[in-house]
């Protein structure tokens, strides 16, 4: 599949840049993590099978966060408010009254404030990866301090170095950091994505996310997915502290009402059981794009299920095989065997 034509809508004084793949029944906002664009090079490699895949049961909404890709880049250091207005923005430019969000990384704190600011736009969200702080405080132990987040930010300095691309490439998907091609591609896509001053100011954003105090007021049905083996994770957030980074994740499937978690296997980084996915719409009835419809819980919790059924969850004894057929391993996952 080509790379989508890119529109821009405002959201204040800043261009987002969005655009939507396939034609599915129900519309799902993919909000990314890091600074990686969505647009242009992910389509080059691993990225294009994820997005696809996801584009093929759903209408895919996405866009590249201020700061990042093709968007503008913010004057100033905005509030995640103001970060998760964009979401609001493009769902707007794009006729969408109502949508499952999908939250990597940071982009998960920005999916459970759009879900408590915006519960009836809100169909249900899927936390990847993530956790609702990354400031460390005595309920978070595991985030990074405010001294090791200044040695994250003067990382800054090294950017575009090979040795700072390939490290990063390990941390995120050591399965593909060794394979010459796959790290021309990412070096491209990284390149493209951001800049050194566009990098730090996201690090100096991030520092401050916490939305604890709206997570007992989200009402939509929220999947909690944590990869086992997140390496990239412990290094955002610190939860090398916690055994298996499981500490964000605990907080969140405990806080927020109609939370369930999931543990995949393997060391991808970006979204879990995307075939899987494709099977929510039978498991929620008549919800579609266009409809306010509330899911029960039962049929919620019939539809995380029957889309994770199909990964190694927890105990591990889910076939390998049929693992690698069913899920992309992440948008820079392992390559399908």
């Amino acid at each position: 599949m080509d790379a989508p034509e890119v529109r821009y809508t405002k959201s204040g004084d800043i261009s987002i840049a969005y655009s939507t793949v396939g034609d599915g029944p129900f519309d799902l906002v993919f909000v990314a993590g890091w600074v990686l664009s969505v647009f242009e090079s992910a389509w080059d490699g691993p990225a294009a099978d994820t997005l696809s895949r996801l584009a093929s049961f759903s209408r895919l909404i996405l866009f590249d966060k201020r700061g990042t890709g093709l968007s503008d880049r913010s004057s100033g250091i905005p509030d995640l408010e103001t970060r998760m207005d964009d979401i609001r923005a493009v769902m707007d430019a794009v006729g969408s009254k109502r949508a499952a969000l999908l939250g990597v990384s940071e982009g998960g704190p920005m999916t459970l404030l759009f879900a408590a600011t915006y519960p009836d736009r809100t169909a249900a969200a899927i936390l990847y990866g993530t956790g609702a702080s990354f400031k460390r405080s005595e309920e978070y132990p595991w985030a990074l301090s405010p001294e090791e987040w200044r040695a994250v930010i003067e990382g800054s300095d090294h950017f575009g170095t090979k040795e700072w691309l390939d490290e990063t490439l390990e941390v995120f998907s050591p399965s593909i950091a060794h394979d010459e091609e796959m790290k021309r591609w990412w070096r491209r896509w990284v390149l493209a994505s951001t800049s050194p001053g566009a990098l730090e100011a996201l690090r100096r954003m991030n520092m401050d996310i916490d939305v604890r105090h709206v997570l007992s007021s989200i009402s939509a049905p929220t999947l909690v997915l944590h990869p086992a083996d997140d390496s990239a994770q412990a290094v955002e957030e610190g939860s090398d502290r916690l055994p298996n980074g499981q500490g964000p994740r605990r907080r969140l499937r405990h806080r927020v009402p109609r939370a369930r978690q999931r543990t995949a296997q393997g060391s991808a980084r970006r979204v879990a059981a995307v075939r899987r996915l494709r099977h929510w719409h039978s498991g929620l009835g008549s919800w579609t794009r266009g409809s306010q419809r509330q899911w029960s819980r039962s049929a919620a919790e019939k539809a995380a299920l029957s889309w994770t059924a199909g990964m190694r969850l927890d105990n591990g004894q889910r076939s390998p095989k049929k693992l690698l057929r069913a899920v992309v391993a992440g948008l820079l996952g392992r390559k399908p065997t």
